[in-house]
């Protein structure tokens, strides 16, 4: 129940040549799943919609925190840096503080240089 769902209805360019049964069907499950998308893999058509829709729901579990990272754990910054997406990063004399986007177990494993 926790996981995030998208549901994606493809071959909408079958869709456009159906009776309209098919069409309208495809359109009621689609209005009852908030965020849903509609795609032609063969078309490629509804990708935009489709990236978008799989960025949101790995946005929904994930979550900025604030690092500081002193500059002699350059490992550890480079880490983070393959990990999440970086929003935001500030050199400083000593070290580096960044906001980043982690999910669970990312925040834990860097949890020790969480910014006070």
């Amino acid at each position: 129940d926790s996981l995030p769902e998208l549901l994606v209805v493809n071959k909408a360019d079958v869709l456009d040549n159906d009776d309209g049964a098919a069409m309208e069907e495809s359109r009621r499950l689609l209005a009852a799943h908030a965020g849903s998308v509609m795609v032609s893999a063969r078309r490629g058509t509804g990708m935009d919609a489709l990236l978008a829709g799989i960025a949101d729901r790995l946005r929904a579990g994930s979550r900025t925190v604030e690092l500081e990272i002193p500059w002699s754990r350059g490992d550890v910054l480079a880490a983070v840096h393959r990990s999440g997406g970086i929003v935001a990063q500030v050199v400083g004399e000593h070290s580096t503080r960044v906001q980043v986007v982690l999910d669970d177990s990312e925040r834990s494993r860097f949890a020790e240089f969480r910014a006070s």
